[in-house]
C-alpha cells in the first residue's frame, strides 16, 4: 500500500501526478504506433510502452547518435569483420608517419611521378657522396636532372629540392609498406586507396559495428536480431527516429521512467510496476484506482486533509490507552480510600482543581520522604501541620548552607583547576566521606601551594599558545623527553606560517610547478649547449678553404691542392713541418682547433704564419715560461689553466740517482711555471667544484691542508662502504735501504693480486715516492705473474681496459687518475720496528714538496690505499721544517686517526715561570716538551713528546696562564677549547697554579702514570695493521 507517513494532501497530489503521467504515456504510445509499421520486426521490441521497451529504446537511440550522419551511407558488411582490427592498427601507424610527409612533399614534388624506392635510394647516395668535382661525374648530373624533373615548381631551389630526397625515400618506403600490408590482408577491399585511404572514416565505422555487436551479441542470442536490424536499418528511417527523439519523445520517455520509479518507491513496491515487461498504461490505471478506494474509505471520518495515515492511527491508539487507564482508576482501591478525604473524581461535572493540586503535592512529599528515613521518622513522630511548617523553615536554612558550600566549591574548582568528577569519585557521593577527604587536603597546605603554582604557570603558558602541548603532557600523549622537540616543532611551524602570511609568493609556492620549471630549464640549457656547438661548427664550415696550387711540379703544390695530392698517396712524402708551412691556411680552415704541446708548437708551427683566436694552456703549472712564449705569440687571447698547488716544472727524475738521500739537487732543478708568472697579472677565477673523488674523505686532507677548506665537495651516498674512502695499512716489518723498501713493495703486490682478482672492473694505479721503489714494485709484480696463474689472467684482462694498471712515482703521476690508487710511502726506518729514522724524504723536502703530495693525494676516484713502514711519530717537525715534511706527517696522522689535524711549530717561548717549572719537572722524568704548539687555531701551553718516538705527541697540558685568562668567553675557556682538541685525538690535562704551589708532586704523579700508558713502547706491536680510515 501507500507509505503511512504520507498526508492526505500528499496522497491527493500523488494521484494527480499519476494522471499526468498517464497523459504523457498516451503521447509516447501515439508516436510508437507511427514508427512500428515502418521498421523491421526485430526492432519493434524497442518501441513497446513497457519499462523494458523504454530501456531498449534508449540504447537504440544512443547507438544511432554515435554514428555521424555523413557516415550512414558508407555502412558495409565488411566493417562487421573482426579481422579488420589488426590491419587498421597497422595502417593507422603507417599513415601517422606518411600523412605529414605527404603534406610537406606535395607542394614541391609530383608524387605521382616518383620512381621506385630503390631508385630514390640511389639518388640519395649519389647526391650525398658528391665530392668537390661532382660536376665532372655523369652519374651525378643524371641524378640531378632526374630529381629536378620531379619538382612541381618551375624553377626550384636546387639545394632545397635535394634536401627533400631523404624524406622522399622515407615516404616511398612507407607507401611500399602500406601496399604490402594490403596485399597480405585485403580486408579493406575497394576502400584501400594508398596514402589517401580514409582511415579515420573506416576506423569510426568499424568502432560503431564493434559497439553494436558488444551490446547485442553475435550469432545466437535473444537480442542479436536487434543489432543486425540496426546495422541494415534504412538511413532515412534512422534519421527520422533520431529527429523524433531529439524533439520530445526521449524527454517524455525519461519523464515516464522517472515518475514510475518514484511511484514504485512511494507505494511500497506496487507489484504491477515491478514487472518490467508489463504495459505501463494498465498498471498506472490500477494504482490510481487503489488510491481512490483508500481515500473514499476515510473521507467521511476526516474532513481535514492535513492528517497523515500515521497520525490517524496514532490517535486511535491513544484513545484506546486512555480508556484503559480510566477503567483502572475507577476500579482502584486507592480511589475508594481517598474519596472521603480527597475526592479525585474524573467525571467532567465533578473535577476539582484544588483537590488535584493537593494530591500532586502529597505525592511529591511522599517521594521525598521515601528517599530519607530520618526525615520520614521526624515527620511521622508528629504528623501535624506545625511540624511540616517547621521542616519547611529549616529547608531555607539548609539551602543557604548549600549555597555557601556551592560558592566555596566553585572557588576551589576555579582557582585550583580541579576536575570535580575526579575529586568526588572516591567519596561515592557521601557527604561524610567527602568531609574526610577535604579535611585531609586541608592538613597539607604546602601541596596546595605547589598545585597553585603549577596552575598559575599552566594558565600563563596556555595564554601564550601552549595549551595543546600542556594537554598532551597531562594525557601522556607527549613524554617529557619529547617536550623540547615538540616545542621546537610548534615554534618553527608558527614561524613558517607567519612567513607564509607575510610573503604570499612563498605560501603559493608549488613543488610540482617548480620541478616543471627546473625540468624545462635543464632541457633548454642542454639544447642551448647543443645549439652553441652547432653554431661553432656552422661558423667553422663557412670558412673558405684556399685552393692553392694543384698543378705543375708537386714541389710547388700548396694548400688544398697539396693536401688532396698527399691523400691519394699510400706513403705521403711531405714532412709534417713542410706540410704545415705550405698548407697551413687550409689546415686551419679545415681543422680550426690544434691540440699540441708547447714544444710541438715551436717545432711545427712556423712563427708568423699561424695565428689563433684563442690559446688555452692546460696543466700550466708544469710549463716553463720560456716554453710557453712561442704558443702565446701565436694567439690573440690567452687562457691559462692550472693548479698553483700542484707540480712545478722539474727534471728531478730525469736522472737515475744511486743515492735517494741527495735532497739538495731538488731545489736547483725546480723553476717557476707560466702559471706562477701570470697569476699576479691576469684576472683569475677559481674552480671550486671537485668532481674526481667519489667520496669526500679522498679529498678531505688536501682540501684542509692546501685549499683552506675552500673546495666544494659532493657527499657520497655510501658513507660506510669498503668500496669508497681511505684505507691505511701499517707495514711494521718494512725498512728503507738504498732507495727501496722491499717489504712494503711485497705488501702492495699482495694487495694488488686481491684487487685485480676480486674487482676486475676497477682501474688501478700504483704510486711510489721515488723511481727506485716503483721499479721494485714492478719487478715483484713480474715475479708474481710467473707463479700465479689467476693473477696472470686478471692482469691480462686489466691491460685490455681503457685505463690499465700504471706504476709511477711521485714526479710523473700528475694528470693521471684511477678508481683505486695504491700509495707506497717508501720511506721508513733502516731497521724494522725502529722508533727513529733519518729525516730525508727526497723531493718532499723541497720548498714545493707539498705540491707533489697534493698531486699524489688527489689521484683516486673511489679508493686510496696507503702502505707505510713509518708512522707520523717517526717524522720530526719544527718551525724550520719544510711545508712538504709537515704535510707528510699530517697526512700519516690523518691515515692513522681519521682526523685532519695540523701542527704549527710557532717557536714561541713559554708564557710564564709556572709553565717552565712544569716543563722542567717533566724533563727530569725523560719527557721532552714543546711550548705553544699551534693546533687548529689554538696554542697548547705544553705539548709532551713521546720519548720513544719524538715525532709523536702524547699529551697536551694546559696551565692557567695567559692563554687561559685571555679567553674571549667562559665557554671558549672551559668547554669548547678542550672539546675541540679532544675531538682531534689529543689527551688534554690541566694543572692549576694554586694546586701546583701547594703540592707539585700530587699534580704530576697522575700525569706521569698516564704518560706511561700512552708511550709507544707500551702498545702492542703488530707486523701489519690495516684499517679503513674514512669511509664516512
Amino acid at each position: 500500500g501507500i507509505n503511512t507517513d504520507k498526508t492526505l494532501e500528499e496522497i491527493a497530489l500523488l494521484k494527480h501526478s499519476i494522471n499526468d503521467t498517464q497523459d504523457v504515456l498516451k503521447k509516447v504510445n501515439a508516436e510508437f504506433e507511427h514508427i512500428v509499421p515502418n521498421i523491421p520486426a526485430d526492432l519493434s521490441c524497442c518501441f513497446t510502452p513497457t519499462l523494458q521497451g523504454f530501456t531498449e529504446y534508449k540504447i537504440l537511440i544512443r547507438l544511432i547518435d554515435e554514428l555521424p550522419k555523413d557516415l550512414w551511407r558508407y555502412r558495409n558488411e565488411l566493417y562487421d569483420n573482426p579481422d579488420l582490427d589488426p590491419l587498421l592498427e597497422k595502417m593507422t601507424r603507417q599513415l601517422g608517419t606518411l600523412t605529414p610527409l605527404h603534406k610537406n612533399l606535395h607542394d614541391h614534388i609530383h608524387l605521382h611521378r616518383l620512381p621506385d624506392t630503390d631508385t630514390l635510394r640511389e639518388y640519395e647516395s649519389t647526391l650525398s657522396h658528391a665530392g668537390l668535382f661532382k660536376w665532372f661525374s655523369a652519374s651525378w648530373r643524371d641524378t640531378r636532372n632526374a630529381v629536378l624533373s620531379l619538382s612541381s615548381i618551375p624553377k626550384p631551389n636546387t639545394k632545397h629540392l635535394f634536401s627533400l630526397i631523404p624524406e622522399l625515400v622515407q615516404y616511398s618506403e612507407g607507401v611500399d609498406g602500406m601496399d604490402s600490408l594490403n596485399k597480405q590482408d585485403d580486408a579493406l577491399q575497394d576502400l584501400y586507396k594508398g596514402v589517401e585511404t580514409p582511415i579515420s572514416q573506416v576506423s569510426k565505422l568499424r568502432d560503431w559495428y564493434k559497439k553494436i555487436r558488444k551490446e547485442y551479441g553475435l550469432g545466437f542470442g535473444e537480442r542479436v536480431g536487434i543489432g543486425s536490424a540496426l546495422l541494415t536499418l534504412d538511413r532515412n528511417i534512422a534519421m527520422s527516429i533520431q529527429d523524433l527523439s531529439r524533439q520530445q519523445l526521449s524527454q517524455h520517455i525519461d519523464q515516464v521512467i522517472q515518475k514510475t520509479q518514484g511511484y514504485t518507491d512511494e507505494c511500497n513496491g506496487f507489484i504491477l510496476l515491478q514487472d518490467k515487461k508489463s504495459p505501463l498504461q494498465p498498471s498506472l490505471q490500477a494504482l490510481s484506482q487503489a488510491i481512490d478506494e483508500q481515500l473514499d474509505s476515510i473521507e467521511p471520518i476526516i474532513k481535514e486533509n492535513t492528517f497523515s495515515l500515521d497520525k490517524v492511527s496514532h490517535i486511535r491508539t491513544m484513545l484506546a490507552d486512555q480508556q484503559k487507564i480510566t477503567g483502572e482508576w475507577l476500579s482502584s482501591s486507592i480511589t475508594t480510600e481517598l474519596s472521603d478525604v480527597l475526592p479525585l473524581s474524573i467525571l467532567p461535572s465533578e473535577v476539582s482543581k484544588p483537590h488535584f493540586d493537593a494530591g500532586v503535592n502529597s505525592l511529591v512529599i511522599s517521594r521525598v520522604l521515601a528517599k530519607d528515613n530520618a526525615l520520614l521518622r521526624s515527620l511521622a513522630s508528629n504528623p501535624s501541620k506545625e511540624r511540616y511548617q517547621e521542616l519547611v523553615s529549616t529547608l531555607a536554612e539548609i539551602n543557604q548552607y548549600m549555597q555557601s558550600c556551592t560558592d566555596a566549591q566553585q572557588t576551589f574548582v576555579g582557582t585550583g583547576q580541579v576536575d570535580v568528577g575526579e575529586w568526588m569519585e572516591s567519596s561515592e557521593g557521601r557527604v561524610d566521606t567527602l568531609i574526610v577527604k577535604n579535611t585531609e587536603a586541608l592538613s597539607k597546605p604546602d601541596w596546595l601551594y605547589t598545585w597553585l603554582d603549577y596552575v598559575r604557570l599552566r594558565n600563563k603558558l596556555s595564554a601564550e599558545g601552549l595549551e595543546n602541548i600542556i594537554n598532551g603532557l597531562e594525557s601522556d600523549s607527549i613524554t617529557a623527553e619529547q617536550l623540547q622537540d615538540v616545542v621546537q616543532l610548534c615554534t618553527y611551524h608558527q614561524l613558517a606560517e607567519e612567513i607564509f602570511a607575510e610573503h604570499p609568493t612563498i605560501a603559493s609556492f608549488s613543488g610540482m610547478e617548480q620541478m616543471a620549471h627546473r625540468n624545462k630549464f635543464q632541457e633548454y640549457d642542454k639544447k642551448l649547449m647543443k645549439l652553441q656547438q652547432q653554431l661553432v661548427a656552422y661558423k667553422a664550415s663557412r670558412v673558405a678553404v684556399p685552393a692553392g696550387v694543384s698543378s705543375g711540379r708537386v714541389g710547388d703544390y700548396t694548400e688544398i691542392g697539396l693536401i688532396e695530392h698527399n691523400l691519394g698517396l699510400k706513403r705521403p712524402r711531405v714532412a709534417v713541418r713542410s706540410l704545415l708551412k705550405r698548407a697551413g691556411t687550409s689546415i686551419q680552415a679545415l681543422k680550426p682547433c690544434f691540440m699540441m704541446s708547447p714544444m710541438s708548437v715551436a717545432q711545427y708551427l712556423e712563427a708568423g704564419q699561424f695565428n689563433f683566436d684563442l690559446v688555452v694552456m692546460d696543466e700550466a703549472s708544469q710549463i716553463r715560461p720560456e716554453d710557453a712564449l712561442g704558443a702565446i705569440a701565436r694567439g690573440d687571447s690567452l687562457v691559462v689553466v692550472g693548479d698553483p698547488k700542484q707540480l712545478p716544472p722539474t727534471s728531478f727524475f730525469q736522472k737515475v740517482l744511486n743515492n735517494d738521500d741527495n735532497d739538495d739537487m731538488v731545489g736547483l732543478e725546480e723553476s717557476e711555471s707560466i702559471l706562477d708568472s701570470v697569476l699576479p697579472m691576469f684576472r683569475t677565477r677559481r674552480l671550486r667544484w671537485h668532481y674526481r673523488s667519489r667520496h669526500e674523505s679522498l679529498i678531505a686532507f688536501s682540501n684542509y691542508s692546501f685549499y683552506d677548506n675552500n673546495l666544494i665537495l659532493f657527499p657520497s651516498p655510501l658513507r660506510d662502504s669498503k668500496q669508497f674512502g681511505v684505507r691505511y695499512s701499517q707495514v711494521s716489518n718494512g725498512c728503507f735501504l738504498k732507495g727501496r723498501n722491499t717489504k712494503e713493495a711485497g705488501a702492495i703486490v699482495d694487495d694488488l693480486v686481491k684487487q685485480l682478482i676480486s674487482h676486475p672492473k676497477e682501474s688501478v694505479g700504483i704510486v711510489a715516492m721515488n723511481a727506485v721503489q716503483s721499479e721494485e714494485i714492478d719487478l715483484q709484480i713480474q715475479a708474481e705473474l710467473k707463479d700465479n696463474v689467476m693473477f696472470q689472467k686478471a692482469y691480462e684482462q686489466n691491460q685490455g681496459h681503457d685505463e690499465p694498471l700504471f706504476i709511477k712515482n711521485l714526479e710523473n703521476v700528475q694528470g693521471d687518475e684511477r678508481d683505486v690508487i695504491i700509495i707506497s710511502m717508501t720511506y721508513g726506518p733502516e731497521t724494522a720496528g725502529a722508533m727513529a729514522m733519518h729525516q730525508r724524504f727526497g723531493p718532499i723536502n723541497s720548498d714545493v714538496g707539498w705540491r707533489r703530495l697534493n698531486v699524489l693525494f688527489t689521484r683516486s676516484k673511489m679508493r686510496m690505499h696507503i702502505f707505510s713502514s713509518m708512522t707520523s711519530g717517526h717524522i720530526k717537525t719544527s718551525d724550520n721544517s719544510s711545508r712538504g715534511v709537515v704535510a707528510l706527517k699530517a697526512f700519516l696522522s690523518y691515515c692513522e686517526t681519521g682526523i685532519v689535524q695540523h701542527y704549527e711549530h710557532t717557536g714561541k717561548p713559554v708564557d710564564s715561570d709556572f709553565e717552565i717549572a712544569v716543563m722542567d719537572a717533566l724533563a727530569q722524568r725523560g719527557y721532552e716538551c714543546e711550548p705553544q704548539l699551534g693546533v687548529t687555531g689554538y696554542f697548547l701551553d705544553i705539548a709532551v713528546k713521546d720519548p720513544d718516538m719524538p715525532g709523536r705527541f702524547l699529551m697536551g697540558i694546559e696551565c692557567d696562564g695567559a692563554s687561559y685568562h685571555s679567553a674571549k668567553s667562559t665557554r671558549d675557556r672551559d668547554r669548547l677549547r678542550q672539546e675541540i682538541l679532544e675531538n682531534l685525538g689529543w689527551t688534554i690535562r690541566r694543572i692549576w697554579s694554586t694546586d701546583w704551589f701547594k703540592n707539585p708532586q700530587a699534580q704530576l704523579e697522575p700525569i706521569f702514570q698516564e704518560l706511561g700508558r700512552l708511550r709507544t713502547s707500551g702498545t702492542d706491536d703488530k707486523t701489519k695493521q690495516e684499517k679503513l680510515v674514512l669511509s664516512g
